[in-house]
């Protein structure tokens, strides 16, 4: 019947998120803010809308597209940041799924390793070892970030500084 017709029914894609993949598979490009959420939405709801968007990206292998949420997603990650309950939303999944969809070097991959960073614990080292890319971007946001640390040299430490003067 649908060949007939040529009409292919999509009945679990939503159409406002398919016409956004459609306008990338037609021109390789998407607005960086095309798809919002309603404002009723709490920042973890928020935060869950655009991972099933990225997951819809994935379904057709067009990470690309990821970039129609990167303003809702900043949004939702700075309230996140900000209320201090990023640790209990941000989950390893969403980084994998993040370095899975979108392409390299996509504004989507350094909010989410930004998000990470911003966590108290470092519940991420998995990810480390299994997203590829994942942690050359923490490194990344180290060398260029705003993010001050401390280092002291371990073969310089004072006991072994007296050994050597």
């Amino acid at each position: 019947m649908e060949a007939k017709a040529q009409q292919l029914e999509l009945n679990e894609d939503k159409v406002n998120e398919w016409e956004i993949l459609l306008e990338f598979m037609f021109s390789g490009k998407v607005k960086k803010n095309k798809l919002s959420f309603p404002e009723s939405n709490t920042a973890d709801q928020q935060l869950q809308s655009c991972m099933g968007f990225i997951e819809y990206t994935d379904k057709y292998n067009l990470g690309g597209a990821c970039m129609a949420i990167h303003d809702s997603l900043m949004e939702c990650l700075e309230v996140l940041v900000e209320n201090d309950t990023i640790d209990k939303y941000l989950k390893g999944s969403d980084i994998e799924l993040v370095f899975r969809a979108a392409p390299e070097e996509s504004q989507i991959r350094k909010l989410i390793v930004q998000a990470a960073m911003a966590c108290a614990s470092s519940r991420f080292k998995d990810q480390e070892k299994r997203c590829d890319g994942f942690a050359a971007e923490v490194l990344a946001q180290l060398r260029g970030g705003e993010h001050h640390t401390t280092w002291s040299n371990p073969l310089m430490d004072e006991n072994t500084r007296d050994r050597y003067s």
